[in-house]
């Protein structure tokens, strides 16, 4: 335990000051470029994006909120789980 005595100390003194500083700034970026109005200004094109999904095969639900959109997937009946993780893939692009 006391091997990391020094270290805890130096995060606990010197890491809340960069985490404020690294608050604060995002606030200021926030307010200087309007984020939250101009976030306003897109739910409603979002909500209708999100929205064009419904009666699409294996979508069972679709909820909004803000620049949030919540899809509820149906289970393939054999394998529990499986369209939501295939969903979540990407292909790959590596080259080698």
């Amino acid at each position: 335990m006391s091997a990391y005595r020094g270290k805890a100390d130096f995060a606990r003194t010197f890491g809340a000051s960069a985490c404020c500083a690294a608050g604060l700034a995002t606030l200021d970026v926030h307010r200087d470029e309007w984020l939250f109005e101009r976030a306003g200004s897109l739910e409603g094109k979002w909500a209708d994006a999100a929205m064009s999904l419904k009666g699409t095969p294996g979508v069972l639900d679709i909820r909004t909120h803000g620049l949030v959109a919540a899809i509820d997937l149906a289970s393939k009946p054999d394998a529990f789980g499986k369209r939501a993780c295939d969903s979540m893939e990407r292909p790959s692009t590596s080259t080698a």
